[in-house]
């Protein structure tokens, strides 16, 4: 922002992204300039003052971004946060931090971790291999016995997740227990690696 007011030419490496909608939500003049309220459905990495800028020179105005607001991230929305104040209010009820997450969790403000990792491609492990992930040994498995045991996703064919950089979220006994990153071993067999155990292997165990 520094170079951009000082008139220094700010070189921006063109990147690819996912711009699945744009809808143009509210437009009119203003004071004597156009202004629109512009909704955007696009994947991660997406820079938005960049894309406005970019909106402008394709109409043939010249625009920039005034306000931004993230209404979604993954399957959060920002309908159902809530406020820090708000919080903060509630903490100072004098109640102890574990009354504190029984009243949070009470409220269903407490989601489970597996939430964040829904738009993740999944896959069922039996308990023998998902053990051996949870301790950071890699595995390597066919596509055809991903495709056959992922009940959470459509699929888990690489080529088709770039989104997620090739990761997977593995279960077994119905737990979330690692994301793994994916990798061609040799035609139609993936290497897994472990890259966030999200699991202790005992509790696992006594699962």
């Amino acid at each position: 922002y520094d170079y951009a007011r000082s008139g220094r030419k700010v070189d921006r490496p063109a990147r690819t992204v996912s711009i699945k909608e744009i809808v143009v939500e509210e437009i009119g003049l203003e004071d004597g300039i156009l202004r629109a309220v512009v909704r955007v459905d696009c994947s991660k990495g997406t820079y938005m003052r960049t894309l406005a800028d970019d909106l402008g020179q394709r109409t043939g105005y010249y625009a920039h971004a005034t306000t931004l607001v993230r209404s979604r991230c993954g399957p959060f929305e920002l309908a159902d946060a809530v406020d820090l104040e708000q919080l903060f209010d509630w903490s100072r009820q004098g109640i102890g931090q574990q009354s504190f997450m029984t009243f949070l969790h009470n409220k269903g403000l407490l989601l489970d971790i597996s939430r964040a990792f829904d738009s993740f491609p999944a896959c069922d492990l039996p308990a023998d291999l998902a053990a051996k992930l949870i301790s950071g040994q890699s595995l390597v498995l066919s596509e055809d016995f991903l495709l056959k045991n992922q009940p959470f996703s459509l699929t888990c064919r690489p080529e088709l997740i770039p989104e997620n950089g090739r990761k997977l979220v593995f279960y077994s006994r119905n737990r979330l227990i690692c994301v793994a990153g994916l990798e061609e071993a040799e035609p139609a067999f993936y290497r897994i690696k472990t890259e966030r155990v999200l699991i202790d292997l005992a509790d696992f165990r006594q699962s």
